[in-house]
């Protein structure tokens, strides 16, 4: 009874054995295996075919040890490392066949799903591709319109900067002077700006690499340049138009 419960206990951690090494990260990255009871059945028709196999050779090696003299202590030991080795190249050639099932199975299964993944994306595709093309389509019937559209529209601007002058003639001498200060003020503005990009390039390089944006430097610049820029560029705008305000007064006074 001790010796069968200690048999059963070593079938137990080899079992266990073998499910570590199957179901290793290594193993199931490369392999996928069938259903518990597929692999039960694989192991019972192993089973037989490696002890059909072993019984075989051990009869076969007995009768040719019988038929060269060899009796007694040696014909035991001859069949007995003849059944033990057909026994250990039955189960190594059992694993391969195993580890081959597996390899194959997730090569099929994928193929399969790539299958499956590429038929459902298909209709989603062709009708994309309808749609596409129906586009291309209504821009090339688009294009004369857009011609005569782009025609008119120079057409407009040309009118619009015809008008100018006596819109500008139209104009008070204060809203004259308002739209003076407002163009040179912009005009300050997009300068400053412009000479503080290499500024803010320079700030950028010097930012950590987890800082926002790191991974664009182009866009990072600009965003330093739009807001740091704007800050000291209103401050800066500010001062001057408040220093050139109280020149003006203090010279309409004197």
């Amino acid at each position: 009874m001790g010796a069968l419960l200690m048999n059963s206990r070593k079938k137990e951690m080899s079992m266990n054995f073998l499910k570590q090494v199957f179901n290793a990260p290594f193993i199931r990255s490369r392999c996928r295996w069938p259903s518990p009871l597929t692999l039960r059945v694989y192991w019972i028709v192993a089973g037989l075919l490696s002890l059909y196999a072993t019984g075989d050779v051990t009869i076969s090696q007995y009768r040719q040890a019988v038929i060269h003299g060899i009796s007694g202590w040696p014909l035991f030991q001859t069949t007995a490392l003849a059944a033990l080795a057909v026994l250990l190249i039955s189960g190594l050639y059992t694993l391969v066949l195993l580890l081959m099932w597996g390899l194959y199975y997730r090569l099929f299964t994928d193929m399969v799903g790539g299958i499956r993944q590429f038929l459902a994306w298909l209709p989603g595709a062709f009708q994309g591709f309808l749609r596409g093309a129906s586009a291309v389509i209504t821009f090339l019937l688009s294009i004369p319109s857009l011609i005569a559209g782009f025609f008119r529209a120079i057409g407009r601007g040309f009118a619009w900067l015809a008008g100018r002058p006596a819109w500008w003639r139209s104009l008070s001498s204060k809203d004259k002077t308002a739209s003076i200060a407002s163009a040179v003020t912009l005009s300050a503005y997009l300068g400053f700006l412009a000479g503080f990009y290499p500024i803010a390039c320079r700030l950028s390089a010097l930012l950590p690499t987890w800082a926002p944006m790191s991974d664009v430097p182009l866009l990072q610049a600009l965003f330093i340049d739009m807001f740091l820029g704007s800050i000291i560029a209103v401050i800066l705008i500010s001062v001057v138009a408040t220093i050139i305000g109280a020149l003006i007064k203090r010279n309409r006074n004197s």
